[in-house]
C-alpha cells in the first residue's frame, strides 16, 4: 500500500500516442463529466481506439488512431430489452 497522500487531480491512467502526425491530433479525454463511460482499447500492433459513451444523449463515439484521430464513429445507443 502507498504511503502518499491520494490527490483526486492526479491521473488514474495515462497513454502516449503511437501513431503518427499524419493522423491528426489525439483526443484528450477527461473524466469531468459523471454521465460518460470511457474506455481504451489497444491490440498487440500498438493500434489504439477511444470509446466514450455518453448516458444522458445515448450516444457513443469511437476514436481510431489508423483511421485519423479526428474521424469518429458515431453511435446511438437504445436499451437492451431481455
Amino acid at each position: 500500500m502507498s504511503t502518499t497522500t491520494n490527490r483526486a487531480d492526479t491521473p488514474l491512467f495515462a497513454v502516449h500516442n503511437h501513431h503518427s502526425a499524419q493522423c491528426g491530433t489525439p483526443p484528450r479525454i477527461d473524466d469531468c463529466s459523471p454521465s460518460q463511460y470511457l474506455g481504451y482499447f489497444e491490440n498487440q500492433h500498438g493500434e489504439q481506439a477511444v470509446f466514450v459513451y455518453d448516458r444522458h444523449c445515448g450516444q457513443a463515439t469511437v476514436s481510431l488512431g489508423d483511421a485519423g484521430c479526428e474521424t469518429h464513429t458515431r453511435w446511438s445507443m437504445v436499451p437492451c430489452l431481455i
